[in-house]
């Protein structure tokens, strides 16, 4: 069964998922007429704000539990200009960015990440922290940081992108090498005549005379072309 609670008004859908709640309560504090605190049955009156009021409530919740649709046209969430992790005393660690976490999809723009250790849900904050008792300073690490050379990971998958693209390449020329050595030295089958003009042609191109001497010995007579060894021979 679904934990999302859905509240629409007439300009704007209020997403409420309590699963992700940690209950930072910047909803109820900012406004109590929209999120209304204490009470029995409906506690979410999205039709007391305008649309945009209504975003702005849902991007100052850190972990992501409430989310909006826009029914006035308006503009919906999109990513940060710079990726932000913030470090909340005794608690979990903020994200607000374009999130990828394997194994999970439709992650969103803002979740908190488990700090604490006790969450039955990780990666994600579960509110544990509250019962383990949980402390921990809210301030990041002093100290120089440097520059990144590019946003968002970009440099990091392009990176691993021509790593990727290496190791594809050294696999197909594994796999020729391996290819030439088997039909040179183990089988050492007859090629069959319509092979001859390609093989011989490929071997003329890529190697000289005196090359082919170390590389291997090749004896091509009319009818085939049988590889006697491609191993090295002495001069």
């Amino acid at each position: 069964m679904s934990d999302v609670e859905v509240v629409r008004s007439k300009d704007a859908e209020v997403h409420f998922r309590g699963s992700r709640c940690i209950h930072s309560r910047n909803c109820v504090l900012g406004r109590p007429d929209v999120f209304v605190p204490n009470v029995d049955g409906e506690w979410i009156h999205p039709e007391n704000a305008t649309a945009e009021e209504v975003a702005e409530l849902a991007h100052n919740c850190p972990s992501g539990a409430i989310e909006y649709a826009r029914l006035d046209g308006g503009k919906e969430e999109t990513p940060p200009v710079v990726n932000l992790v913030r470090i909340r005393e005794n608690g979990p660690y903020a994200f607000h960015a374009e999130l990828v976490i394997e194994g999970h999809e439709n992650v969103g723009y803002r979740r908190v990440l488990c700090r604490c250790g006790a969450s039955q849900n990780k990666p994600f904050c579960d509110g544990s922290h509250h019962a383990s008792g949980f402390k921990a300073t809210g301030e990041a690490n002093s100290g120089e940081m440097a520059t990144l050379a590019a946003r968002n990971g970009a440099q990091r998958r392009a990176q691993d992108h021509a790593a990727a693209q290496r190791i594809a390449q050294d696999r197909r020329l594994a796999r020729n090498r391996l290819g030439y050595r088997r039909d040179a030295c183990q089988n050492a089958e007859d090629v069959s005549l319509p092979l001859r003009t390609f093989v011989e042609q490929a071997v003329l191109r890529r190697h000289s005379r005196k090359d082919r001497l170390h590389r291997g010995l090749i004896s091509i007579s009319r009818r085939s072309l049988r590889v006697v060894s491609a191993c090295r021979i002495s001069r």
